[in-house]
């Protein structure tokens, strides 16, 4: 398979000469400075992690409505959001009066 590739950069350096259409050809490299490529970050630092938006239509939004209200009622807020109806969605204040549905006895 190494060979192939060779071959089709010799063919295309010859059909360039040639001033025929090349197969393949590939962008001319960009060189930078070997400091801006290699930036290292201190030992023990992790990247720090983004929170992920919780707003209707995400995922983190659909795992909030289930832990609140069950998956059937999270399935219906999911019909609500995508025919725009935002205002049949639950307010913060009802996630915050609500108990929930994890904990709730008897389920």
């Amino acid at each position: 398979m190494k060979g192939q590739g060779m071959f089709r950069r010799i063919a295309d350096q010859f059909n360039k000469a040639l001033g025929r259409p090349v197969t393949h050809q590939l962008p001319d490299p960009v060189f930078r400075p070997v400091a801006e490529v290699r930036k290292r970050r201190k030992p023990g630092k992790a990247k720090p992690k983004r929170a992920l938006p919780c707003e209707p239509g995400t995922i983190t939004y659909h795992d909030k409505l289930v832990r609140h209200f069950g998956r059937r009622k999270a399935d219906g807020y999911g019909e609500c959001i995508q025919r725009r109806m935002m205002s049949a969605l639950p307010t913060e204040q009802d996630f915050d009066a609500a108990v929930p549905w994890a904990f709730l006895k008897g389920k």
